[in-house]
């Protein structure tokens, strides 16, 4: 008796021990995918509960949603990020793109993948350039306290030579930047 005891303690212990570990400090990946048409845009943020030193990470990928693959053109950056504030000041950053034609391959087993980086532009004196101008600066992506929606974009065309149906995806993940 006292042995069939033992083995159910054990391993009740370890999924405790296990519980707690796991709800201090660990990543909370968030993942927002969308469909349109034949491709898939999957976007996925490491952490969405983050404080303004964190540098914020995440993976944006673009597959064909069904089988074999296909040639799409458009910018050589074919993905971008939004930062946009909820609530508070509003704040938002949009990304830029390169005006070039580029050829990208994209299949169902190779997707187009990135990180989450930075881009965009002030648009002279509006009251959001000062924040974007400091946000741009250096690799690492900062947040300042705040819930904030982060949207990776894939913007290209079905088709090669800029030739076709143009496409603009967006998924989006919350996070909130505590103080």
């Amino acid at each position: 008796m006292r042995r069939g005891i033992l083995l159910v303690l054990v391993p009740a212990l370890l999924v405790a021990a296990c519980g707690s570990s796991t709800s201090q400090g660990t990543p909370d990946p968030q993942t927002a995918t969308v469909v349109d048409g034949r491709f898939e845009l999957r976007f996925t943020v490491d952490r969405t509960t983050l404080k303004p030193d964190d540098s914020i990470t995440g993976t944006a990928e673009l597959r064909m949603n069904a089988g074999g693959s296909g040639a799409l053109s458009g910018s050589s950056q074919l993905f971008g990020f939004e930062f946009a504030e909820v609530g508070g000041e509003h704040r938002v950053v949009t990304p830029a793109y390169r005006s070039d034609c580029a050829p990208h391959q994209v299949g169902s087993d190779s997707p187009l993948t990135t990180g989450i980086v930075k881009s965009g532009r002030t648009v002279g004196n509006g009251p959001n350039d000062a924040f974007v101008r400091d946000f741009l600066e250096g690799r690492e992506v900062h947040l300042p306290a705040g819930q904030w929606d982060i949207t990776a974009i894939a913007g290209f065309i079905d088709g090669r030579a800029c030739s076709g149906q143009p496409h603009a995806i967006r998924a989006t993940v919350r996070v909130t930047v505590a103080a």
